[in-house]
């Protein structure tokens, strides 16, 4: 008999979590409902990550008591089936929020490095390409956080210690929290493309992309926009058509509105353009902690006492 259905991997000490409590472990080897099907007939729990759970799944699970997201995001559940039966939902903010500061922060280093095409370069034998480009150093430069959550803290953080200076946008960020920060509050989006070199995502999406082909017109000549947070923040087919035009001077994204990203995407063939695939929380540590807060979560959620 399952208590525990975990939809998608997680790392092993969490497993290791769950049944030291005497929990029931079922390790998916496949999000397919067909293979879940006969483990959440007597599921109290599941673990899921970017998969998300649907209403039919949990129609499935009659003994649901909890669904716990193996990371922040909790967009891919369906809330409104989970709410109807009683079921709670739970997550874990922040505990890969230092894993993907630091990706954010790599993304940044590659765009203004050149560092995808300075490697193309030298596999190809292009010595010379190091006279034909400009890379750039990010101290004494402005970094414009759009958002101010665990993750734009802590990249924050990191930024200033490179000498950057950090401008926030965010409605629920405090004064003295940004002024313990050593951080500068924004008035608007305007103020912060306009004055921003790099302008890193960090908020939720709405219904439209945050910035659109008239907010990514705001953005400086000389701008680096970095996307860690959600793919539907940005309007991917015109941040294409800003880098073709050359009218910002590079983008690294991390997250896509469609994740794997399609084959015919407006993205792949553009110029100054890195790419990764939506790995800014996998950082071995941040696995680790996130799938033992997770567990943690579980555990709680059933009203189970956590070891000692």
């Amino acid at each position: 008999m399952t208590d525990c259905v975990v939809v998608q991997p997680i790392a092993r000490c969490g497993v290791d979590l769950l049944e030291s409590v005497g929990l029931s472990v079922f390790e998916s080897p496949s999000p397919d409902l067909a293979v879940l099907r006969p483990h959440l007939r007597t599921a109290k729990a599941v673990i899921t990550r970017n998969t998300g759970f649907s209403a039919e799944a949990i129609d499935a699970a009659p003994n649901l008591e909890i669904i716990a997201s193996h990371g922040t995001g909790t967009d891919s559940i369906d809330k409104s089936a989970a709410e109807r039966r009683g079921i709670r939902v739970a997550s874990t903010p922040g505990s890969n929020a230092q894993s993907v500061a630091e990706h954010a922060l790599a993304l940044m280093l590659a765009c203004a490095r050149h560092v995808p095409s300075a490697d193309d370069a030298v596999r190809a034998g292009d010595w010379a390409f190091r006279e034909r480009t400009h890379p750039r150093e990010i101290s004494g430069r402005r970094l414009g956080l759009v958002g101010y959550g665990h993750v734009a803290r802590k990249l924050a953080a990191l930024a200033k210690c490179l000498g950057m200076t950090v401008m926030v946008l965010s409605k629920h960020a405090s004064e003295a929290e940004l002024a313990t920060d050593g951080v500068l509050r924004a008035s608007s989006l305007e103020e912060l493309l306009a004055s921003s070199q790099i302008v890193s995502l960090h908020g939720l999406p709405g219904a439209t992309p945050f910035l659109d082909k008239e907010w990514l017109a705001h953005l400086r000549g000389d701008a680096i926009l970095v996307n860690t947070a959600r793919g539907a923040l940005i309007d991917e087919a015109a941040l294409a058509g800003a880098l073709r035009a050359g009218r910002i001077a590079s983008a690294g994204l991390d997250v896509f509105s469609s994740e794997p990203l399609p084959c015919d995407s407006p993205l792949f063939d553009c110029p100054r353009l890195v790419l990764t695939p939506h790995m800014g929380g996998s950082g071995v540590e941040a696995l680790e902690r996130t799938a033992l807060e997770v567990a943690r979560k579980v555990i709680e959620g059933l009203g189970m006492a956590l070891p000692e």
